[in-house]
């Protein structure tokens, strides 16, 4: 499951909001967003094929910003390009995807998870010889088999999407951190609940395309991240479309996933 860039950042002066969610949401022109492909992004389809932060502007009223974050740590996405730093810091109030609480990080397992009483939860939907390529790739997170046969397919395609060695804060949360150091208001564009009924909802069968397609290459891991990455920072929207229909498990799959994760939400 390719897609880190899932979030937005909006800043406004008087109401200035950085938050995460698609950039490329804000890219799709009206025309898109009819018809029988209504809900169907795909870099054909994007208004504005480069850049992270847009301004809102109208009439009488403080300028708004909308930046497309990544959920990385990589140390090459965070530190903010000058126009962010300036937006951001000229910002009273900050709205993110998700505000982190106490409980996110619970809600979260308990949703990438298989009730306890289900045993061999993950086995049992995808199959013994997918289950031990499955069980092999999450070695090299340390995510013993115990612990993987509880996970659901959607999270073991989102875990063996970013390579094992990345780590540390992401943007987003350097930013949240960042916007309670300096005070300002922050809230949430959805509560985890919420985010975790878009995740949790996919079909099955999508669910283990997915994995199926995280599986396929994973030992080009390091090379499609890199490409993310280097995509990411040319700003570059209709190359990362690209990449995700070429790795997150096929066209059709790929564009009913932006469907649910972007247009619906």
């Amino acid at each position: 499951m390719l897609n880190p860039l899932s979030s937005k950042v909006l800043l406004r002066r008087t109401a200035v909001l950085l938050a995460a969610l698609a950039a490329a949401v804000a890219c799709v022109p009206p025309a898109a967003a009819k018809g029988p492909q209504a809900g169907a992004v795909s870099a054909g389809d994007l208004a504005f094929g480069h850049g992270l932060l847009w301004k809102v502007a109208a009439a009488g009223a403080a300028p708004s910003y909308i930046f497309g974050t990544i959920h990385s740590g990589d140390p090459r996405v965070t530190q903010l390009p000058a126009p962010v730093r300036r937006a951001f810091d000229g910002s009273d109030e900050f709205m993110m995807e998700v505000v982190p609480d106490a409980t996110l990080t619970e809600q979260m397992r308990r949703a990438m998870s298989y009730p306890r009483r289900n045993r061999g939860g993950l086995k049992k939907a995808i199959g013994q010889p997918l289950y031990d390529k499955v069980v092999a790739a999450l070695a090299k997170y340390n995510i013993p088999e115990q612990m993987a046969d509880r996970m659901k397919p959607w999270a073991v395609a989102t875990t063996l999407s970013v390579p094992e060695t990345v780590d540390g804060e992401t943007l987003d949360q350097r930013l949240y951190e960042a916007a309670r150091r300096q005070g300002k208001s922050i809230f949430g564009i959805e509560t985890a609940a919420e985010q975790i009924t878009v995740l949790n909802g996919m079909r099955p069968s999508d669910q283990i395309e997915l994995l199926k397609g995280a599986v396929d290459t994973f030992d080009q891991r390091y090379r499609i991240y890199d490409a993310l990455i280097r995509d990411y920072r040319a700003r570059d929207i209709t190359a990362i479309f690209a990449l995700d229909h070429k790795y997150g498990g096929g066209r059709a799959l790929a564009r009913d996933v932006e469907r649910r994760l972007f247009l619906e939400r």
